[in-house]
């Protein structure tokens, strides 16, 4: 069961008929979807099944080309004139909702030149003209909670790639975000260094932190999830509580996704 906090009824994310190409390659097809405030979504499925292209189209790192994809009640990217068509926003607009996610990739993305102090405290005080004494005093608060206190002065390579993810969690957080999105955070790490991470992302998951993860972390997404979403060739196959996903899937699709993953979900809590 998860152990994360209840859910609002309110919606932080909507996706209304939301269809996506790259060139003819339809990547999503027709995706609708609510996150709720508070909840966790964890999205799984194979390799090219849309997962990360989701995840791009909420802060608008990837447009797309039919329907809306809604965050906290706006539409991402987009204005709809009274004709229903569709206007670019500014990039100042793009960029000041961007400022509302917080997003932890795959690679660190972290400054190499910068310590880790600055690589938390740059995105306050450049983007929300934070104080800079503020933004050190937030930054060393957001290290201690990732476990990092005693890093702050270190520089990226001089850190695991553990800690370089934590680093990167808590430069999201920094920002205050509304919503995290974490896109297969633990795929580079070495297998003794994924946990760390993990343990971070369950307690923002307990604090009541509105989270949406692409992984291939089976466990964590059954003991972590509100719900768990199976996605394969740009649509979403099946959806539900991990306990009833994992135990009693209803499609071949992810009954054949779960028995390559080798895992018996029938037991595991």
């Amino acid at each position: 069961m998860s152990t994360n906090a209840a859910r609002s009824s309110s919606s932080m994310v909507e996706f209304r008929g939301v269809s996506k190409w790259f060139g003819t390659n339809k990547i999503l097809s027709d995706v609708s979807l609510t996150v709720s405030t508070n909840e966790v979504v964890v999205l799984i499925g194979p390799s090219g099944s849309g997962k990360t292209t989701l995840l791009r189209c909420i802060n608008f790192l990837e447009d797309y080309q039919e329907g809306d994809v809604i965050v906290a009640g706006s539409v991402v990217g987009y204005a709809r004139r009274p004709d229903g068509s569709r206007v670019n926003r500014s990039a100042q607009e793009i960029s000041s909702s961007r400022a509302e996610i917080g997003f932890v990739f795959q690679s660190f993305n972290l400054f190499p030149h910068m310590s880790v102090l600055r690589n938390v405290t740059v995105a306050p005080i450049r983007v929300k003209g934070m104080k800079p004494k503020e933004a050190e005093e937030d930054a060393r608060r957001l290290l201690a909670r990732v476990g990092l206190e005693d890093k702050a002065d270190a520089y990226p390579v001089n850190l695991s790639g553990g800690q370089q993810q934590r680093v990167a969690i808590a430069r999201a957080l920094a920002m205050k975000p509304k919503l995290m999105l974490f896109d297969e955070v633990t795929s580079a790490l070495d297998p003794e260094l994924v946990d760390e991470v993990l343990a971070v992302m369950q307690q923002l998951a307990r604090d009541g932190m509105t989270m949406i993860v692409v992984t291939h972390e089976m466990q964590f997404a059954y003991d972590v999830a509100h719900r768990v979403i199976f996605m394969d060739r740009g649509i979403i196959v099946e959806q539900g509580p991990p306990a009833t996903v994992f135990a009693s899937p209803e499609s071949e699709r992810l009954r054949t996704f779960l028995r390559r993953h080798n895992q018996n979900w029938t037991k595991n809590s």
